[in-house]
């Protein structure tokens, strides 16, 4: 390809090898590194020249134009020249698209700035073709990396996500299998004119780990809420009535207190 493709593509670090249109409208492209040395990420002994194999990944990335892209990584696999490695094998890494994810970093970096905007993540995800799962991902990780003290909100929102896949854990003493529920609490500034959106995540949605999270802010803090909207949730509605006895649960409104 003519290197004005790769320039307009502009993916950092990325060729673009081939482009074309598929049977159903969609574009394919078909990208590669441009680096032609690469570490092993054990050692870290650099090696090059003709790969041990390669292998096609699909990438998730930004839309380009009205008609879908299909955006396809072709990975170099390596074999590590050291020999007291125990790396035998390895694949081409790159910062922008991390190990063990399937879309670039500029997608996640949209899907956050989104996310802030207090957006339904649905409608994000159907805006951007990607996955509900992708964006709560994205949303799960901006908060988790949020300062502990959020600022002060007067409109307090109050809701349960989930970070991940439900899991099966199966006991070694009695054999006996219980599934994990990876909830968390997310509470949330619900004036999208001031401050950030996520004001933080609690693990859990028990009235608990609301309670836990709410007793770590200043009474000053407390006490500048005016409104707090909740799910219909008996957990969340307990709550309400003890760490804020002045409110009381109105539930001829829905989703609010």
């Amino acid at each position: 390809m003519d290197d004005a493709t790769s320039v307009l593509f502009d993916l950092p670090g990325f060729v673009v090898i081939e482009c074309v249109e598929l049977d159903d409208g969609a574009r394919r492209v078909l990208i590669m590194q441009v680096a032609v040395e690469h570490g092993c990420p054990r050692c870290g002994v650099l090696v090059g020249g003709k790969p041990y194999d390669v292998r096609e990944s699909r990438i998730k990335d930004l839309p380009f134009g009205e008609r879908p892209l299909v955006v396809i990584w072709r990975k170099r696999r390596y074999r590590c020249l050291e020999p007291s490695c125990r790396q035998k094998l390895f694949v081409e890494r790159s910062s922008e698209i991390r190990p063990g994810r399937r879309s670039s970093q500029r997608l996640r970096r949209v899907l956050a700035r989104a996310d802030g905007q207090c957006r339904a993540y649905s409608q994000v995800a159907v805006e951007y073709g990607v996955s509900w799962w992708l964006v709560n991902d994205v949303a799960a990780r901006a908060a988790a990396a949020l300062p502990v003290e959020p600022p002060p909100v007067r409109w307090l929102g109050i809701d349960e996500t989930r970070t991940r896949r439900p899991r099966w854990h199966r006991d070694p003493v009695t054999g006996s299998w219980w599934r994990e529920e990876p909830w968390m609490t997310s509470p949330t500034n619900l004036d999208t004119s001031s401050g950030r959106a996520i004001l933080g995540l609690t693990p859990g949605r028990s009235s608990k780990s609301v309670c836990t999270w709410l007793d770590a802010r200043e009474q000053a803090w407390r006490e500048g809420i005016e409104v707090v909207a909740i799910d219909p949730c008996a957990a969340y509605a307990r709550w309400v009535t003890a760490s804020l006895p002045a409110f009381n649960v109105d539930t001829s409104l829905p989703n609010r207190a």
